[in-house]
C-alpha cells in the first residue's frame, strides 16, 4: 500500500511541477485571444496588441525616479531581465548598440526583476550600459505586465500602444523589426 501512495504523490507531484513550468514560459492570454508562441524564435504573435502600455513609475539604478508616461512621444523598448539569465546578458550589448544608434530619439528601459543594487551593478557595468536600468525588487511591474520568462521586451508606439511583445533573445534583425513597428530606423 505504501507503493501505491508513494507511486501516487510522484505523479501528483509531477503533473504539478509541469503545470507550474509551462505556467512560468506561457504568456497569460490578453482580452480573450489566443497567444500563439512561435517555437524557434519564441515571437509572441497575439491579436491583443495595439492596448496602451500599462504606466508604472520605478527607481533607477543611478537613484532617478522614472515614469514611463513621461516617455510619451517617444518610442520606448521596455525589457525585462536578471543578472541570472544568461539569454538577458547575451542581448544587452545589442540593446545598448541600438540605444546608442537611435538615442535619444529611442527609450530604452531595462527592469531588473527582484534583485539587488549589489547584484546589479556589477552586470551593468561590466557591459557598459548607459540606458536606464529600473529596480523592480519585488516583482510588480513585471507581475503587471504578465511577463512569464526571461528576458521579454515590450515595443511601445509614440502614443503608448504596445506593438509588440518578444520572450526569448532578441537577435538583429528581430530588434531591427520591432523597432520598424514603433517607427525607429525607417
Amino acid at each position: 500500500m505504501l507503493r501505491k501512495i508513494d507511486k501516487n504523490l510522484l505523479i501528483l507531484l509531477a503533473g504539478l511541477l509541469l503545470g507550474v513550468g509551462l505556467g512560468f514560459i506561457i504568456p497569460k492570454i490578453q482580452r480573450g485571444t489566443q497567444p500563439i508562441i512561435h517555437a524557434q524564435s519564441f515571437q509572441i504573435f497575439d491579436d491583443s496588441l495595439g492596448f496602451v502600455a500599462v504606466d508604472f513609475t520605478l527607481e533607477s539604478l543611478s537613484g532617478d525616479t522614472v515614469q514611463l508616461a513621461d516617455m510619451q512621444g517617444r518610442p520606448v523598448i521596455v525589457n525585462f531581465w536578471a543578472t541570472w539569465c544568461g539569454p538577458c546578458e547575451l542581448e544587452m550589448p545589442l540593446i545598448q548598440e541600438f540605444f546608442v544608434r537611435y538615442s535619444p530619439e529611442l527609450e530604452v528601459l531595462a527592469i531588473n526583476f527582484e534583485e539587488t543594487i549589489g547584484d546589479i551593478q556589477p552586470f551593468t557595468d561590466e557591459l557598459g550600459l548607459t540606458f536606464p536600468v529600473l529596480l523592480d525588487p519585488e516583482g510588480r511591474i513585471a507581475e503587471l505586465y504578465q511577463v512569464r520568462g526571461f528576458p521579454t521586451t515590450f515595443f511601445i508606439d509614440r502614443e503608448g500602444i504596445v506593438q509588440g511583445v518578444y520572450l526569448g533573445t532578441l537577435s538583429k534583425s528581430v530588434l531591427e523589426g520591432y523597432l520598424a513597428k514603433i517607427g525607429v530606423g525607417e
